[in-house]
């Protein structure tokens, strides 16, 4: 029996929810945050949430980019289970929520209300579907009566399809990169971003500021230290939590020998271009992390002299990894 009562509760709950116009009109897509409270740290993971939800409508709906966002949150004391589930826009407006209580241990059929209640506010056409066609009716006899006209179905309700999100928004970041070969020895430096993104595509703007590396050069004794200072442009596209990016980037790069009696600073052009690849995770609305790596191969390659006679020259390509928090309006 205990088992029978949140079932019912759970097919209460749905029905309840898809009359509900309040949170029936998300879009398509979503971010997801799932937080299991005080007493359901045994209930499933998020990924079983995302499995009971793909499962219902045929596709996962949950990406990192999507301006609504969806709290999913179990706890339980004295005996039972409470849920809560709330749709929050991208202006950070709750648009609808949803409560229920189902008493017992058994979280699995918490879970499955939670994937019903989700799937239904995000798209509840692929959740309901429509009504299975009438039969044709017979072919006329060959005598001369016919058969008694049999009565109309009537039409099927039909129910309007979410629209997918298409506003533009604006992101905000700051980050870290670590490079290999960008100066003569190994280098960090800080980023600046902003940019604009609509559906899967983003374009970015970004300024690098990398701290100087020093490392030995083709003369004796001597050594060389190099930085840069240079703006990117980094277009891109996003799928789920992943994304790939193509970068072009230009700027000054710096040098100066060291270990030699009258040190010269050098100023050059840099250039480069090349890919980058990474994942973005949705922390809280609006803020969000990227980690990702990046190839560049140098479009001009510096050469330091020291006397006129070549000292250093820079490497063909770069490499490095980088760290980003940003916020998206």
């Amino acid at each position: 029996m205990q088992r029978l009562a949140p079932l019912a509760a759970c097919a209460l709950y749905a029905i309840t929810v898809v009359g509900a116009p309040g949170i029936a009109r998300a879009a398509a897509s979503a971010r997801l945050v799932y937080v299991r409270g005080p007493g359901a740290e045994q209930c499933p993971p998020e990924e079983v949430v995302h499995a009971a939800v793909r499962s219902r409508l045929g596709y996962d709906p949950f990406v990192a980019w999507a301006h609504d966002t969806l709290f999913a949150e179990v706890t339980h004391s004295a005996g039972a289970f409470r849920t809560r589930v709330k749709l929050v826009d991208d202006t950070n407006t709750e648009r609808g929520a949803r409560e229920m209580s189902a008493p017992g241990d058994d979280c699995a059929a918490v879970i499955e209300a939670i994937g019903l209640t989700i799937s239904l506010t995000i798209d509840p056409n692929s959740v309901l579907g429509t009504p299975p066609p009438q039969p044709a009716p017979p072919p006329r006899a060959e005598i001369e009566s016919e058969p008694a006209p049999t009565p109309m179905a009537p039409p099927p309700r039909e129910i309007p399809a979410p629209s997918p999100p298409n506003a533009v928004s604006v992101a905000l970041g700051i980050g870290v990169i670590g490079s290999l070969w960008s100066a003569p020895g190994p280098t960090a430096g800080a980023t600046i971003s902003a940019g604009v993104g609509w559906r899967a595509l983003s374009l970015d703007l970004e300024g690098r500021a990398d701290l100087p590396a020093s490392g030995p050069s083709e003369v004796p004794s001597a050594q060389v230290r190099a930085w840069l200072l240079v703006a990117s442009i980094v277009p891109c596209l996003h799928v789920g939590s992943l994304f790939g990016c193509g970068v072009v980037s230009g700027g000054d790069q710096g040098a100066t020998a060291l270990g030699i009696p009258m040190q010269k600073e050098d100023h050059g052009v840099w250039w480069a271009a090349g890919v980058r690849a990474g994942t973005e995770l949705s922390l809280s609305n609006p803020l969000f992390f990227r980690a990702y790596a990046e190839l560049l191969g140098n479009l001009a390659r510096n050469t330091l002299a020291i006397d006129g006679v070549q000292a250093y020259r820079f490497r063909p390509g770069s490499g490095g990894v980088g760290f980003s928090l940003a916020v998206r309006f």
